[in-house]
C-alpha cells in the first residue's frame, strides 16, 4: 500500500500546503503593513453580502459538476445513487395514480419523492436529482448566515462561520 493515497493527501498535505502558503503571504506581505490586513477587512464587510452569494453560487456550481462528472464516469456507487433513482423511477412511471404515494411510503417515509418522481418524467435522468442535492446542500448558507449575524452580532464573524461550512468536508462530499 503506497503511503501516497488519496486520504493522505486530503487529509495532511493539502492543508500542510495551505498553511506554508498562508504563512509566507503573511510574513512576505501582511506582517510588513498592517494596513493591508485592515483594508481587506473594510472590503470584507461593505461587500460581504455579495461575496457570499458569489461564493454560494461557486459552490453549488463546483457540487453540481463534481456529481455529475462522477456519475457520467460510472464512479456513483449504487447504494449512494442508485438506489434513490431506482426509487423515483418506479414512482414516475406509476406518477399521478394512488400507486405512486404509496411507493413513496415504502422503506422511509419521504413524500419529497412525488415532487422529484414528477421532474423525473419531465428529465428522465439523476442530473436534476444531483442538482436539486447540491441545491439543497448550498441553500444552508443563507439561515446559517443569518442565524450566526443574529446570535454573534457580527457580519464578518457571521461570513467566517458561512466559510466554514462550506469548506466542513461532510457538506462536500
Amino acid at each position: 500500500m503506497s503511503i501516497w493515497n488519496g486520504d493522505v493527501v486530503t487529509s495532511v498535505i493539502m492543508p500542510l500546503a495551505g498553511l506554508a502558503l498562508g504563512a509566507w503571504f503573511y510574513f512576505r506581505h501582511v506582517r510588513e503593513r498592517p494596513s493591508l490586513l485592515l483594508s481587506w477587512r473594510r472590503l470584507f464587510e461593505n461587500h460581504l453580502g455579495l461575496i457570499l452569494c458569489s461564493v454560494s453560487l461557486a459552490v453549488l456550481a463546483l457540487t453540481f459538476a463534481l456529481c455529475s462528472l462522477r456519475y457520467l464516469h460510472f464512479h456513483s456507487a449504487y447504494y449512494d445513487l442508485g438506489s434513490y433513482e431506482n426509487k423515483i423511477w418506479q414512482i414516475s412511471r406509476a406518477f399521478p395514480s394512488f400507486q405512486s404515494l404509496r411507493l413513496s411510503l415504502t422503506g422511509h417515509f419521504q413524500p419529497i419523492l412525488l415532487a422529484y418522481a414528477a421532474l423525473y418524467k419531465v428529465f428522465p435522468s439523476p442530473l436534476p436529482l444531483l442538482f436539486l442535492q447540491a441545491a439543497a446542500v448550498t441553500s444552508g448558507v443563507i439561515p446559517l448566515y443569518l442565524l450566526a449575524k443574529d446570535k454573534l452580532r457580527k457580519p464578518a464573524a457571521a461570513g467566517v462561520i458561512v466559510f466554514m461550512y462550506l469548506l466542513y468536508p461532510a457538506v462536500q462530499f
